[in-house]
């Protein structure tokens, strides 16, 4: 990244991260300080990394290590490394599911809040090293993303519970030990995508160095995009964090300099904020504003909102309650990821499994073929009806945005039947439709296209409920018309998607 003019704390930092450098263990006197620190520069947009970013659109979170084997979302670090016991660790099988399920990304548990390293780092003996499954997961973990053609990213978190120097010589030794820790990563395997930081609530902001760590990274891996929990503070307090859905443009980053939000397990809003400002510069200053930052959503596919695998879990959230999360995640340039933990034999449960190719068959996702695109996004709605003549709040272009959560609804209070209509501005070519309605009333359908002089039936059918997938022959018309034949009452439909699906499998699933 091009250096920008800083400010003089920045003096500071290049001159710190030299002494960081030198006092890591296995360190040389050959660590110089560099001549200045990579930073963020302000944008309006996203730069390329972000974009990059933006387009991946869906990961895994695969949360494993010792925490598997205590049956604690949480552990204090002072368990043995022999509590960690997996009598196996399929990896390949966690990165098929995920590519099977149309994602594009997973993030690999390198350390948890324990300080349980799931790689032999040379830094500590807390790790796989001297556990009773020597193996590197993070290794494995990447070796099977190259496998099946997903990017590979890593979680770290920042706060320590094990690491002696995290609480008697935090500043210089456990900077170093963080900084030593993540070159490891970085290093060692292969290309990361992603750096997703976590724990940093255990201290003050400026406690972490954060532009320390965000050098190294860029220094390493310049495409590495880096992100800490809890990024965005208030203008009043800006060590403060503020919620996504309290979030506003000109909002201070919190830990600057940061490449996008994270705020687990929070949802995005609509309209989602998405200019930032330096809090560490002065309000007239160039370097103040803006600082565009998309969002990644983090969602747990267990009911019990678990992030590791506890003993008896067996289930998963329904689809019927993923698929509206992934429209309104991944939505308005943001992303979403869903944690599928392993059990203590080293696999998923098979009802995440499952439920995460339901789950991609459901919306139209197809392993290693791009996202599919709605074509009814942003284009002309109308409607036989709109309750109470409510256009702001039920009109029948709420149907078509992006927005999961708005809906059109038909009128008056009683009313059995309605059409729902759109037109493309230009005639398009589709062959999947994908309905999303409220309250699961309508009881008889026909999806139709005009034909230039009439509607002509492509399908028809009976509920439409929670989500309803349709697929046919492709069509070509400038004008598609869901035509509701029959409802227990004023019919509503919070989604309709209109897809063109080219291919069901675009190369062979590896072995």
């Amino acid at each position: 990244m091009t250096p920008h003019f800083f400010p003089k704390w920045h003096l500071l930092w290049m001159s710190l991260l030299g002494t960081l450098l030198a006092l890591g263990p296995g360190s040389s006197a050959g660590n110089a300080a560099p001549a200045d620190l990579r930073t963020l520069a302000p944008s309006a947009a996203p730069d390329a990394g972000q974009r990059a970013q933006i387009a991946s659109e869906y990961g895994m979170f695969c949360h494993f290590g010792i925490n598997t084997f205590l049956n604690v979302e949480w552990s204090d670090g002072t368990a043995s490394p022999t509590n960690y016991c997996p009598t196996a660790v399929d990896a390949d099988q966690w990165v098929r599911t995920a590519y099977l399920a149309g994602m594009r990304y997973v993030i690999c548990i390198t350390k948890h809040h324990d300080g349980f390293c799931m790689w032999p780092s040379a830094y500590t003996t807390y790790s796989v090293k001297y556990s009773g499954n020597t193996n590197d997961v993070v290794r494995l973990v990447s070796n099977a993303c190259a496998k099946y053609g997903l990017k590979f990213a890593i979680y770290y978190s920042l706060w320590d519970r094990h690491e002696p120097s995290y609480t008697n010589n935090f500043n210089p030794r456990y900077i170093s030990y963080m900084t030593n820790q993540l070159t490891e990563l970085l290093s060692n395997y292969g290309s990361v995508c992603e750096l997703w930081l976590d724990g940093s609530w255990d201290k003050p902001n400026t406690a972490w160095q954060i532009p320390v760590l965000y050098d190294v990274v860029k220094r390493l891996q310049p495409e590495c995009q880096l992100g800490v929990n809890w990024p965005i503070g208030w203008p009043t307090n800006v060590d403060s964090g503020a919620a996504p859905s309290q979030q506003r443009d000109g909002f201070p980053i919190r830990y600057f300099p940061s490449d996008f939000r994270l705020d687990d397990p929070q949802m995005p809003v609509f309209p989602d904020p998405k200019l930032f400002s330096n809090p560490n510069v002065a309000a007239d200053s160039p370097l103040h504003y803006p600082y565009y930052l998309p969002f990644e959503a983090t969602i747990t596919l267990s009911p019990s909102n678990n992030w590791f695998y506890k003993l008896g879990d067996i289930g998963a959230k329904p689809v019927a309650t993923l698929e509206p999360m992934w429209d309104q995640c991944t939505a308005q340039s943001n992303r979403l990821v869903l944690n599928a933990p392993p059990d203590r034999n080293g696999i998923l449960l098979p009802s995440n499994s499952n439920a995460l190719v339901r789950l991609a068959y459901q919306l139209g996702l197809v392993p290693g073929r791009p996202f599919p695109i709605n074509l009814a996004e942003g284009s002309a709605a109308s409607a036989s009806s709109v309750w109470e003549n409510d256009t702001s709040n039920y009109g029948a272009g709420l149907a078509v945005d992006a927005d999961p959560n708005s809906r059109w609804a038909a009128g008056p209070a009683g009313a059995t039947n309605g059409w729902l209509a759109i037109d493309f501005g230009q005639p398009k070519k589709f062959n999947q439709v994908i309905l999303r309605e409220y309250a699961e009333r309508v009881r008889s359908f026909q999806l139709q296209a005009w034909d230039g002089a009439a509607w002509r039936n492509i399908t028809h059918g009976s509920a439409i409920g929670a989500s309803l997938r349709m697929d046919f022959p492709a069509v070509t018309s400038r004008r598609l018309r869901l035509n509701i034949l029959s409802s227990s009452d004023a019919p509503s439909i919070y989604m309709f998607k209109v897809h063109y699906v080219e291919a069901k499998e675009s190369r062979t699933i590896p072995n």
